[in-house]
């Protein structure tokens, strides 16, 4: 690996996960600013899906901004900020498909 700066400081006086996934959320974590979180937390509260734009696209995006926000955010966490963005009629919908799925089992 190669870094300059502050970047290598951090990497030379750190413990790091042997793995990539794991490695890349610390430097995400180590270099991401204040603001930049918020931005990307604004983001997220203000995510709703577009008249034309496909419920997946929807999904993927707020997934993707749960991530960049928290990488150790819990999937409670993911659905509830999936399910803020929706319509009413929408989450009553998914809160009763929820319920039936969880009497069966």
């Amino acid at each position: 690996m190669y870094f300059l700066r502050d970047a290598k400081k951090w990497y030379q006086g750190g413990i790091f996960d042997n793995n990539y996934d794991g490695f890349k959320q610390q430097l995400i974590k180590a270099f991401t600013s204040a603001s930049q979180q918020l931005k990307i937390s604004n983001k997220l509260v203000n995510r709703r899906p577009g008249l034309h734009g496909s419920v997946q696209s929807y999904y993927y995006d707020v997934l993707s901004l749960c991530t960049r926000l928290n990488p150790d955010m819990s999937e409670n966490e993911k659905v509830l900020d999936l399910l803020r963005g929706l319509k009413p009629t929408i989450v009553q919908n998914v809160m009763m498909f929820t319920q039936k799925s969880v009497l069966i089992c």
